[in-house]
């Protein structure tokens, strides 16, 4: 589904738990959005994928790439739970 909207560079956007959401690249854009979903942290997972809205938003920024073989090990650290931590009860 994702990428009929990445294609057309729609916004997509869709919560999978409370105060967690997932979106596309065209969400990620799209300040008015981000602000009505309440988004206050941003996980930005790609390479060369922007910070559109730094200084209102914090972002943590994984430079993975779009490929099957990527190793996500080095990147599922601490990193992205200190970036949520305090923000959501797990």
């Amino acid at each position: 589904m994702f990428g009929f909207f990445a294609k057309y560079n729609i916004p997509s956007i869709s919560e999978i738990d409370n105060k967690i959401c997932i979106g596309n690249e065209a969400t990620s854009k799209n300040k008015k959005l981000l602000k009505d979903y309440g988004i206050t942290h941003i996980l930005v997972c790609g390479n060369g994928l922007q910070k559109n809205f730094e200084g209102e938003f914090q972002y943590l920024h994984l430079p993975l790439d779009d490929v099957q073989y990527q190793d996500l090990f080095p990147y599922i650290s601490k990193q992205p739970l200190n970036l949520l931590q305090g923000h959501i009860k797990c």
